[in-house]
């Protein structure tokens, strides 16, 4: 059976607390991804390696305090774990 090898944060601010990461790549670049069960999608940092990657528009939010705006960008292989698209 495949496993998912997990990277526990503990969060400095809050006791008890903690953020988990796993290990994956975006078009073979190493890239570590928060593992969120209940998000609708994922991200990736915002560093010279995603802004080569192309753009399909962008992501609106508005939440409390603020609005954000977001692109989306393409890739064409995504593997964390076993996984891979």
């Amino acid at each position: 059976m495949s496993s998912i090898p997990l990277i526990v944060i503990p969060d400095p601010d809050e006791p008890g607390a903690a953020e988990i990461y796993v290990e994956g790549s975006v078009n073979s670049a190493p890239r570590r991804f928060l593992l969120d069960t209940g998000a609708a999608r994922s991200s990736v940092a915002a560093d010279t390696f995603s802004e080569t990657l192309p753009t399909a528009g962008e992501h609106h939010s508005s939440g409390t305090f603020s609005h954000t705006a977001d692109d989306l960008v393409i890739v064409d292989q995504l593997t964390v774990g076993p996984i891979q698209r």
